[in-house]
């Protein structure tokens, strides 16, 4: 078992990786969906 904090969501998720740009863009390519850094959630 990975010791590895449990997201509820994936603004935990987002939030965790803060702005890692990298880890980031690897979501982003993983995602069949927009994902939004946490300042653009605030905003939005």
């Amino acid at each position: 078992m990975l010791l590895i904090k449990d997201f509820r969501n994936e603004v935990d998720l987002l939030i965790s990786i803060g702005n890692d740009v990298e880890a980031l863009s690897n979501l982003m390519e993983l995602s069949d969906k927009t994902i939004f850094t946490p300042n653009e959630l605030a905003l939005g």
